[in-house]
Parts: C-alpha cells; sequence; structure tokens
C-alpha cells in the first residue's frame, strides 16, 4: 500500500468512527425522547364474594376474547363456592359464556388456553362433560370449540390422580402440547413422573 492511500485511511479511521458513535448517539436520544405507550385497564371479572377468585386469564391475538377460570357466579347462577369453572369474555359486547358445567360440586376446570383465532378453548378438568360415567380425581385435557360448541376429551388417565393439564394450544387449536404422569401410551411411566405430549 502506498503512502498516500495509508495516509487517507488514518484520517478517515477517526471519521468513520466520530460518525458510527455519533449514530449510536442519536438512537439513544431518540430513545429516551420517545413517546411512552399508553395502555387502557379494565377489571374484566367482578367477584361474587370476597372470597371468590379467577385466574390463569388467555387471550386470542386480537384481543377480543379472554378465556378464564373462576370460581365466581358471574352470571347468578348457583355457582358453589371453590367450583371453578372456564369462562369466555368477549371485550367487545362485554358478555360473559360459561364454557364449561361441572358435573359435580367437587369437580373442577382450570388451565385454560385458547388458540390465538379464538375458535379452541383447552383446558384441564376432572369434570365428565360426555356423560361416560367418568369418576373424579383424573384430571384430563379437554378441547372446546367455540362454533360447534362441542367438548373433545384429549386424555384418557391411566389411573385414579394420575394427571394430565396444563394445554398449550396452537394458533388455530389444532396441535395441543400438555404435560401428564399418566401412562397414555402404556410404555411403564412411573405415577408422578410427568411428561410432556
Amino acid at each position: 500500500m502506498n503512502a498516500k492511500r495509508l495516509q487517507l485511511l488514518r484520517r478517515a479511521s477517526p471519521l468513520v468512527l466520530s460518525l458510527v458513535l455519533a449514530a449510536a448517539l442519536l438512537v439513544v436520544v431518540r430513545s429516551a425522547l420517545a413517546v411512552p405507550r399508553v395502555y387502557s385497564l379494565a377489571r374484566v371479572t367482578s367477584a361474587s364474594e370476597s372470597n371468590r377468585n379467577s385466574y390463569d386469564p388467555s387471550l386470542s391475538r386480537d384481543g377480543t376474547v379472554v378465556a378464564f377460570q373462576s370460581d365466581s357466579d358471574l352470571m347468578n347462577e348457583g355457582i358453589a363456592d371453590g367450583q371453578s369453572e372456564i369462562w369466555l369474555y368477549d371485550t367487545g359486547t362485554l358478555a360473559f359464556t360459561r364454557v364449561t358445567s361441572a358435573s359435580h360440586t367437587e369437580r373442577d376446570s382450570q388451565q385454560p388456553s385458547l388458540s390465538e383465532d379464538g375458535t379452541v378453548v383447552a383446558f384441564q378438568s376432572d369434570s365428565d362433560f360426555l356423560n361416560e360415567g367418568r369418576l373424579g380425581g383424573r384430571g384430563e385435557v379437554w378441547l372446546y370449540d367455540t362454533a360447534t360448541l362441542t367438548f373433545t376429551r384429549v386424555t384418557t388417565a391411566s389411573a385414579l390422580y394420575r394427571d394430565s393439564g396444563r394445554p398449550s394450544l396452537n394458533e388455530d387449536g389444532t396441535v395441543v402440547a400438555f404435560q401428564s404422569d399418566s401412562d397414555l401410551m402404556n410404555e411403564g411411566i412411573a405415577n408422578g413422573q410427568s411428561e410432556i405430549w
């Protein structure tokens, strides 16, 4: 490299460095001056009694539907204290839809997961929604289709107190992942050994 080119590079290096630092400073200043986002806050549920609670919200992608679990009697239907049900809330109409109705007061539905398009709710329950004579104490993963208003049991517990739960749905509700300590494929999985399915 000749001496003139080397001299130009030495002069250009501080100039390039100065330009890079100025650009970085501009980004920092713009970030500091950015207008903060304003968020709207609204309470969806109002407990029917002080000892009743709502949990585990799951929101559709566009924010128009919220799925959640609650033991509150949100529509004055006589839901027993401590009986958790799955609910949907429409943020446009401000209307509640009760998805589940426990087959017995000691059976609960919980851990809802709403598909991104808001058409399918996955959840855990030991209720007998299909009237099959299922015993309590076996948490199963269920799907609820909001268009057809139908339930589908995804899992069948291999024994009493072997549960499946914590479902997670894909965008359109056609694939569900969940955890289970049930021996769903008769592979000899030990009681209490939770696996992902």
